[in-house]
């Protein structure tokens, strides 16, 4: 897919994350000018698609009309957003301070990718001299947030709140960045608006994969970092946004992070003294600067320390340069959740099935007994197409609940939900929420066509090679080609960061029968036709250690080093030569120097 589109080129700077900020280097009559001349844009575009239906077959204009009538009430909800920013200056602040703080995530995630930070350390006056093209939103990013300004101000009286907005758009478009937009601006909005009850937890936010958990809430936790840099400086500002912390938790179950603080010092003790090599807190490394959390190789310092007095987990940066040297703001273990809860609530799923066992988690709900802080106001569902079936049944009765709870003083929480593969969306909405549905971009006249994301015919996106081996087995075939392909990419004339991207070669599977015998084949009968390989052609042999696996065979705080070890670039001695995954690997993973799939 092609995410550039070309009738916004003329339009100077407009996805730029820095100009739509409190930073931004034009004006607000300026910002809001812009915004207003993206929807002219698209409106266009929706005029040259509406008319196109007169040349259709008569049997599809039905269809078409409908089509279009969702984009023209896209555009009319982009414009609604837009005169809320003009109107009311908290929600213009709250917009603002999101577009800073999404374009303080982006920059430090890339430059912990390029493993620039601490030597290249930012602080306020400095983000305003990043370059635009290096923070910049997609064009349907930016539009979702606009649509959603109004759902998210009008708590009452707004008809979008009711609404389930649901993001439709390919694998790697950007899904993740639309909704943590999104979640940045609520945050900052509640906070504004709500000085006096903004505490508590503000968002929801579910996942039904522990490593879309694991991977996802470093992206989040980087947000929230900046989120609570930004709370700091305007501690001294007329216009507070509190006194409490910006925190993000991680709810999920005992088998991935301790539940208790005793579990968790215990774990901490025998993880510091060695008695136990299994790191259980998932926060391998810092979501800020990017340094390693744990010792390795005696090597470092750990980032875990638990605290009496009252009783706390804490979770620190060991970067003296670091601003999180004291603490990061995350919570792993579930009393500290309870109670302080987080503002970004961070889990899975199943986790709810908790809520008629544990009183204690009334408190996520502001239930509690003296609670006056608001219930959470947006719940996000990301990979909805994975909750069908019978765990589509089971989560539809405990929504109905979480609904009622977040309901309770008076307010309905606004859900959103992202994919990027369903169908029948209006019944399972309706099934799971008891809501209607708005898909997210509405579809046009052409299916390759959606404004927001275009068919790219020029270039393809992915390569398929098909292997057909007459009157071979299977077994044979696999071996065979595992064994080339492990070995002839040592011998291709290349720079490294090309051999990187095929260094590491990926089995897809879909059972773990299949995957078991293809991880006994790398032990034994691939590696010894690697050997024969080499040995006929006078090669350097390659040799490489056991595969690495993601299934849900391996246990939950395993998956985050596994993570760790996939992001090791060649020509390091510690790259994985091998990855065997079953569809763990299809949703969430986010590794772009893996380029080889079977």
């Amino acid at each position: 897919m092609n995410f550039e589109i070309e009738e916004l080129k003329n339009v100077s700077n407009l996805l730029s994350m820095k100009h739509l900020s409190d930073i931004s280097p034009i004006n607000d009559k300026k910002i809001i000018d812009n915004l207003r001349e993206f929807v002219k844009i698209y409106q266009e575009w929706v005029l040259v698609q509406e008319n196109k239906i007169a040349k259709l077959p008569d049997a599809l204009h039905r269809i078409a009309k409908y089509n279009i009538s969702k984009c023209k009430g896209l555009a009319q909800r982009m414009l609604k957003g837009i005169s809320l920013l003009e109107s009311d200056k908290l929600v213009f602040l709250s917009f603002k301070l999101a577009n800073r703080a999404m374009l303080m995530q982006r920059i430090h995630t890339v430059m912990q990718s390029e493993k620039k930070w601490p030597n290249e350390k930012l602080d306020f006056v400095e983000y305003k001299n990043i370059k635009e093209a290096n923070a910049s939103w997609r064009p349907f990013q930016l539009a979702f947030l606009l649509l959603s300004i109004d759902g998210l101000v009008n708590s009452d009286n707004s008809e979008d709140r009711d609404i389930v907005d649901l993001i439709w758009f390919s694998t790697g478009g950007g899904k993740t960045e639309a909704y943590l937009g999104v979640s940045a601006f609520e945050i900052f909005y509640r906070r504004f608006r709500y000085p006096e009850n903004y505490g508590g937890t503000t968002i929801i936010m579910r996942y039904t994969l522990r490593l879309l958990t694991s991977q996802q809430f470093q992206r989040a936790s980087t947000l929230i970092c900046a989120c609570e840099l930004i709370r700091k400086e305007y501690l001294n500002n007329n216009l507070s946004l509190g006194n409490d912390s910006i925190t993000i938790g991680m709810w999920i179950g005992s088998d991935s992070t301790p539940n208790k603080f005793t579990d968790a010092k215990s774990a901490c003790d025998k993880l510091i003294t060695n008695q136990d090599g299994q790191n259980p807190f998932q926060i391998l490394s810092c979501p800020w600067c990017g340094t390693r959390l744990y010792k390795e190789y005696n090597k470092g310092l750990w980032g875990y320390k638990p605290k009496t007095r009252p009783n706390r987990f804490v979770i620190h940066c060991t970067n003296e340069e670091c601003p999180f040297i004291d603490e990061l703001p995350i919570l792993i273990v579930d009393e500290d959740i309870y109670n302080n809860p987080p503002t970004l609530l961070f889990g899975t799923v199943d986790k709810f099935a908790m809520l008629p066992w544990n009183g204690e988690i009334s408190r996520v709900f502001a239930l509690d007994k003296g609670n006056n802080n608001r219930s959470p106001e947006l719940i996000i569902q990301d990979e909805l197409h994975l909750i069908s079936g019978p765990l589509g049944t089971i989560v539809g009765l405990y929504e109905t609940a979480i609904d009622a709870m977040c309901s309770y003083k008076g307010t309905k929480p606004k859900i959103i939900a992202s994919t990027a593969t369903i169908r029948r969306a209006k019944e399972q909405v309706k099934a799971l929420y008891n809501r209607e549905v708005s898909q997210f971009p509405p579809l046009g006249i052409d299916s390759e066509d959606s404004f927001f994301a275009r068919e790219y015919k020029e270039n393809p996106g992915r390569l398929y090679v098909v292997l057909m081996a007459t009157g071979k087995t299977l077994t044979t075939t696999q071996v065979r080609l595992y064994a080339a392909l492990l070995h002839y990419i040592t011998e291709l004339n290349y720079p490294d960061e090309v051999k990187d991207k095929y260094w590491t070669l990926v089995g897809y599977f879909n059972s773990i029968r299949e995957l078991g015998k293809t991880l006994t084949l790398t032990q034994s009968d691939i590696l010894e036709q690697v050997y024969r390989i080499s040995k006929r052609r006078r090669k350097k042999l390659r040799l490489y250690g056991e595969a690495a696996e993601l299934t849900s065979r391996k246990k939950a705080n395993e998956i985050p080093q596994i993570l760790d070890e996939l992001l090791k670039e060649y020509p390091s001695k510690e790259v994985v030569s091998i990855l065997l995954a079953t569809n763990m690997i299809s949703v969430g993973v986010d590794i772009d120097r893996i380029g080889l799939m079977t």
